[in-house]
């Protein structure tokens, strides 16, 4: 996977400065958007700002040639944990995805990911976009218990977990992936990770062959 860049934007929807970490192929086929874990202040996030998540750079051992990845630092001003009490939040996040971060990139169908407690960022509606043709939560933590996977979904929802991982093997967690599963919504896939790092999941076999077969 090539280097990638620092994308920095005026968000005209937040009203703040917005970055992404984007690593572009030469000729990409589909976009996948992954935010990462949650719990960053203001402060880190400005901090973010002057460097590239070193995870996917070119040392990482991914081969995904028609693989557009953006990674996007979980905004620290969206109160994404509450959304449903807050419409109007949701409707204006969401709106800022689909416009000022996905309209980017109108070629190309995409998937949605995200990194622990980072879910409802991309699950709370960007999901029913016809041009999103699947999802994945890796060590999920605080995720819904009645997301439904969309019908143009090709397959259901993707969780990767690890019985190693504190996070995603707590004991709420586990009910809740246990009950998207049994009803169909989801499909778990357990990797060796030893951490609650993305990286531990990132670069295995199963989550690259997950990729593959969503197209990239």
């Amino acid at each position: 996977m090539k280097l990638g860049q620092k994308v920095i934007f005026d968000s005209q929807i937040l009203r703040r400065e917005v970055h992404l970490d984007v690593f572009e192929p030469d000729d990409p086929t589909i976009t996948l958007l992954l935010f990462g874990g949650t719990g960053i202040d203001e402060a880190e996030y400005t901090r973010r700002r002057s460097s590239v998540i070193p995870l996917f750079n070119s040392s990482t051992p991914i081969d995904l040639n028609q693989l557009r990845l953006v990674y996007a630092t979980a905004p620290f001003d969206v109160p994404f944990v509450r959304f449903d009490e807050f419409p109007d939040e949701l409707s204006k996040w969401n709106r800022h995805v689909r416009e000022e971060i996905l309209g980017r990139w109108k070629t190309t169908p995409f998937l949605v990911g995200s990194f622990s407690g980072s879910a409802a960022l991309v699950l709370n509606g960007i999901e029913q976009n016809e041009r999103c043709v699947g999802g994945v939560v890796i060590a999920p933590d605080d995720i819904k218990s009645d997301f439904v996977s969309p019908k143009h979904w090709p397959d259901k929802l993707a969780v990767f977990t690890s019985p190693n991982d504190r996070v995603c093997s707590d004991l709420e967690n586990r009910n809740t992936i246990q009950l998207l599963v049994e009803a169909g919504e989801a499909i778990e896939i357990e990797v060796r990770a030893t951490e609650h790092q993305l990286l531990h999941y990132f670069c295995q076999k199963p989550f690259l062959d997950w990729l593959r077969m969503s197209g990239c």
